[in-house]
């Protein structure tokens, strides 16, 4: 019999997104009776205190990068390219002093690319293996490729959350380019897997609206939806992606919220009759997995977001708006046009597969 490991789980912090398609792996390894330990900062770690209360957390500084507006975002990140280097080598240093007191078996780093150690088995989860660049940067794309490729190989296995072949949601991010020799697909990961057959009965909405990610963007895309939800006159619900904080209020039909616990939350979205949302890719995961048609609107200047709403609209999976030309009545007749089918979508053998995999690696792993 296998014995227990003792394992970090640690996503970025940039958004929830990395955080919440953490929770079906946690909860997997939990499943089978392993220690698990969550690793992260801020709004991520937050989240995942509130769902796995009772598990040891460490605190894991993030890279402390800002996104700027549309035109400037590329070139402000690239500025602060010096910061993000830095950053690495205070996670590498930060992880070898944890590791001498924890002595983990297992190290799974959703998206932190100084994650890997060489005393155990360490797992990189990413579905952006290629990261596309806007305009003239395009120049540096192979650059950029081998950047990445160079970053993961450091890591022992490489899990993308999607699915191989044709069908599947996150196009030439992580398929359409040369194989890694250490990647493996594990399916759809969402938060939501366990709650898919099982909801409770929420209130329904008309319209549900769900804000995500970095500042300032998130703040300007609520503050865009408050108002046009405000005077359509249709009950709704506005969920600001903010966990810990605790402001709830109503104003005639139309109600927000700052966060809802994943079970809440997944029977809200199965009940609404419109889901409106980010395209972040764990998003687009999560309404995969509970069979529900979403507007996705990109964060402005975000190429992997914007890439994946014209991806996604073209393949008649899922509509999109860009932020700037918001309309609430035009998004809800977009939606209407869509008649989206994901069964089959959410399988959940590649992940537990995976995960028997990783397991034994690591029952035989030699530093």
């Amino acid at each position: 019999m296998t014995r227990s490991k003792k394992i970090l789980i640690c996503p970025l912090d940039w958004g929830l997104g990395h955080a919440t398609r953490c929770i079906p792996v946690i909860s997997e390894f939990r499943k089978r009776k392993h220690a698990v330990v969550i690793g992260g900062t801020g709004n991520s770690l937050a989240l995942l205190r509130e769902e796995f209360p009772d598990l040891q957390t460490i605190l894991m500084p993030g890279y402390s990068m800002r996104y700027a507006g549309r035109h400037f975002l590329f070139p402000a990140l690239l500025l602060q390219m010096p910061l993000f280097l830095f950053s690495l080598l205070k996670e590498q240093y930060l992880l070898k002093r944890i590791q001498k007191k924890e002595k983990f078996d297992l190290i799974i780093s959703d998206n932190r690319y100084g994650l890997y150690h060489k005393d155990c088995l360490t797992v990189f989860i990413s579905h952006q293996l290629n990261i596309i660049l806007p305009g003239w940067l395009k120049i540096f794309q192979g650059i950029s490729r081998r950047a990445i490729r160079c970053f993961i190989n450091q890591f022992d296995v490489c899990w993308v959350p999607d699915l191989p072949g044709e069908n599947n949601l996150s196009g030439s991010l992580s398929h359409q380019i040369r194989k890694y020799s250490n990647d493996c697909y594990v399916g759809v990961l969402s938060r939501f897997v366990d709650y898919s057959d099982n909801l409770p009965k929420e209130e329904d909405f008309d319209i549900l609206a769900i804000v995500s990610g970095p500042e300032p963007s998130r703040k300007k895309f609520e503050d865009i939806l408050r108002e046009q939800l405000i005077s359509s006159g249709q009950k709704s619900l506005l969920v600001r992606g903010l966990p810990g904080a605790e402001k709830a209020s109503t104003e005639g039909d139309f109600t927000e919220v700052s966060h809802m616990d994943s079970k809440k939350l997944a029977g809200i979205i199965k009940n609404a009759k419109y889901v409106i949302c980010r395209s972040g890719y764990s998003g687009i995961m999560d309404m995969v997995t509970l069979g529900k048609k979403a507007l996705l609107v990109p964060t402005p200047g975000q190429t992997e977001q914007e890439y994946l709403a014209e991806y996604l609209n073209q393949k008649e999976l899922f509509p999109s708006m860009l932020q700037e030309k918001f309309n609430l009545q035009e998004a809800l007749t977009k939606l209407d046009s869509f008649s989206s089918n994901f069964s089959g979508w959410s399988d959940p053998k590649p992940l537990l597969n995976a995960i028997d995999e990783v397991l034994s690696l690591c029952q035989n792993y030699k530093s």
